[in-house]
């Protein structure tokens, strides 16, 4: 499904690594996972779809495409992984990461610190763990060595903080959640892999452990 990951992200300027590492970490990969405390959390990403009695689904999201959703339609990879790309999008203009993770997670993390702690700390731990092992892939399917992956999450690292040793935020687009325009402001900014401080360097020392 890779090739998806890296469509929608392309279309809505997220790095399909980042989105791919949610969904790991929200479904293992399962096209077909419901979440069992709710049985509402659908698919690949875990969009929520809160039914209205016929088959759709009664809340309202504002991105591209969420008049059509249905319940069944969430189980459909290439529309799951649309409407959540455009969510994550969404939270990375608003909140910035690592911020943007928590909010996908758990909403009420939009009244969190902008580099946490978050109440779901163990989940964005966990999707930048996921983030951290897909960066050690190229997008041609080969392995990167554990030295190049190093100088990558140091690249990124350094592209996250600013002189002063403060997270970067990212920055605001106009459009609001749903837009169907590629996030061309955000595709070069430091949002591939910006994390804190401390949650980005453990990455660098686990990367190093396993030369």
């Amino acid at each position: 499904m890779d090739d998806i990951f890296r469509k929608w992200g392309a279309v809505y300027g997220v790095d399909w690594q980042l989105l791919k590492a949610i969904a790991i970490t929200e479904s293992s990969l399962n096209p077909d996972a419901v979440n069992a405390a709710d049985n509402e959390s659908i698919g690949l990403m875990q969009v929520l779809c809160r039914p209205d009695g016929g088959g759709g689904c009664s809340n309202g999201l504002n991105v591209d495409g969420w008049s059509e959703a249905t319940r069944k339609k969430l189980f459909d990879p290439r529309f799951n992984i649309k409407i959540g790309a455009q969510i994550l999008a969404w939270n990375i203009r608003t909140y910035g990461l690592p911020k943007a993770i928590a909010v996908y997670n758990r909403w009420a993390e939009r009244t969190s610190p902008v580099a946490g702690p978050f109440e779901n700390q163990s989940y964005v731990d966990a999707v930048l763990d996921n983030n951290v092992r897909q960066a050690g892939i190229d997008i041609h399917g080969g392995t990167r060595t554990q030295s190049q992956s190093r100088m990558l999450l140091n690249r990124q690292l350094a592209d996250a903080i600013d002189p002063s040793g403060q997270l970067k935020q990212a920055r605001r687009g106009a459009a609001g959640p749903g837009s169907a325009h590629p996030i061309s402001s955000l595709t070069n900014s430091p949002f591939r892999l910006v994390v804190a401080r401390d949650s980005t360097r453990r990455a660098i020392d686990e990367t190093s452990k396993v030369d």
